[in-house]
């Protein structure tokens, strides 16, 4: 296993190495969230003196933008996410139903709900990106789904792509607008969907420029 794990847990992280270890212990590279800035800290460090992969992001749910920082810097860390684990949740109000206050319910759906519909917006879209990527190449070189599936793959793209090809790819999905919900942001930010528009084309403009000039340096390196 060597995928890039997000877990966003309640303000009292202590348990974090125990349920993240198995993980871990398997390869993940651990990226554990939550408001507690200290145990947060203090709870990968317990990871990393096992010789563990783990770093700590602080992150409060109850904040739209903090969950936005948090994605972009994860993928800025560990550039992609293939594990979400969202572990933040509190109870309720005790007692009956109309002594709770506006407050207490807004808290509680916010960091129930609301959070966990923010970043699964903001993560799947790559997820499902990747996803696309594969079943087209496997469509492309009749490989059946399954559990071998990614392995014959690169199996059959070692034999029928050069390297150059390979590379021009990577150039591609490092620039290629993939992620609908940045769009998105873009467009909800900015309150107009030209910038949304101009930031699509461009960096699919880029993404073929920087595809095209891969591809033709590899081939003047030999790498065809």
């Amino acid at each position: 296993m060597t995928s890039t794990v997000l877990v966003i847990s309640p303000g009292y992280p202590a348990e974090m190495p125990f349920f993240t270890r198995g993980l871990a212990r398997a390869g993940a590279q651990v990226v554990l969230s939550s408001n507690e800035a200290e145990a947060c800290a203090e709870a990968a460090a317990q990871l990393r003196a096992r010789g563990l992969d783990a770093i700590a992001l602080p992150c409060d749910v109850m904040q739209r933008t903090q969950i936005e920082a948090l994605y972009q810097q994860t993928l800025a860390l560990r550039e992609r996410i293939d594990v979400l684990v969202c572990n933040a949740g509190v109870t309720p109000p005790f007692g009956p139903i109309a002594a709770a206050s506006d407050a207490d319910w807004d808290r509680t759906m916010t960091i129930n709900l609301r959070s966990v519909l923010w970043i699964t917006s903001l993560v799947i879209p790559g997820m499902a990106a990747r996803e696309v990527a594969v079943a087209a190449l496997g469509t492309v070189y009749a490989i059946e789904g399954g559990k071998e599936a990614a392995e014959q793959i690169g199996q059959v793209l070692a034999t029928k792509w050069s390297l150059a090809t390979a590379l021009s790819l990577l150039a591609w999905y490092i620039f290629a607008p993939q992620c609908a919900s940045t769009l998105a942001v873009i467009r909800r930010e900015t309150g107009s969907s030209k910038w949304m528009a101009v930031t699509f084309g461009y960096m699919l403009a880029l993404a073929y420029v920087a595809s095209l000039a891969t591809y033709h340096i590899a081939l003047a390196f030999g790498a065809g």
